[in-house]
């Protein structure tokens, strides 16, 4: 199963960065990261992500990937997929709208399906070579299939604050969505990424990342209590195009 997987997201990773390859004016990332223990305990987590972009005076448009999968005694207790596209007009500018499409699965949160949109606006507040700061607003609307075969449609707001800054030869980056239900301020959907890089070649950095997400009120299933906040600390490569 694990040999299977990791090939699949390599795989992955190279047909999502062909057009990075093929095009030069492209510029693309693909990131592995994992942890693998035994003993009393047998864990094992992967997890794979990548970003292609193209960006200009005029516009800017994104696509990414993520996929984590986890096991824990040999049962898997934690798989998720999810990616999106996006356009920014005028991304150099003060202010900047943007469209961003995503695509979400976890089943161990319940989640079968999410399916959003977002319509919205970033504010670039500082950027330089060596940081740059931004915080993007956008309303967003989903449409979800639970695994206990319920749907339904949401519109939430979306703030996202964004920096990243170098810090000698290290990179620290953060981003955080906060996204609670306009109808129902108590729904509230929050993640959030931290990652800490640095070069080992000009196109391989050396990762340590934490990622937090927290649903206020997760779907609820018949077999078992899903939990409000769940916490990854992965240690991984990234690979630049």
């Amino acid at each position: 199963m694990r040999i299977k997987l990791l090939s699949l997201l390599a795989l992955l990773g190279l047909a999502f960065f062909a057009p990075g390859r093929t095009y030069g004016q492209w510029k693309g990332e693909v990131g592995l990261s994992g942890s693998l223990s035994s003993g009393n305990v047998d864990k094992f987590d992967l997890a794979s992500e990548g970003n292609i972009t193209h960006a200009d005076s005029l516009f800017e448009f994104s696509a990414f990937y993520a996929a984590t999968y986890g096991e824990l005694d040999n049962i898997q207790n934690n798989g998720e997929l999810q990616g999106g596209v996006k356009f920014d007009y005028r991304p150099q500018s003060t202010l900047s709208p943007f469209l961003l499409g995503t695509a979400f699965q976890n089943t161990f949160q319940g989640v079968e399906s999410r399916l959003s949109g977002l319509l919205g606006m970033k504010w670039l507040i500082a950027a330089s070579e060596g940081y740059n700061y931004s915080l993007s607003g956008a309303i967003q609307y989903d449409s979800e299939v639970y695994t206990n075969d319920s749907t339904v449609q949401k519109l939430r707001l979306s703030l996202r604050p964004k920096f990243g800054q170098n810090i000698g030869k290290l990179r620290l980056k953060h981003m955080t969505f906060i996204r609670p239900n306009i109808q129902d301020f108590a729904d509230l959907l929050i993640s959030s990424e931290t990652e800490l890089s640095t070069p080992l070649s000009k196109q391989v950095n050396l990762t340590l990342t934490y990622r937090y997400n927290f649903v206020s009120l997760p779907p609820s299933t018949d077999d078992r209590v899903i939990q409000t906040q769940d916490h990854w600390l992965l240690f991984g490569l990234q690979f630049k195009f």
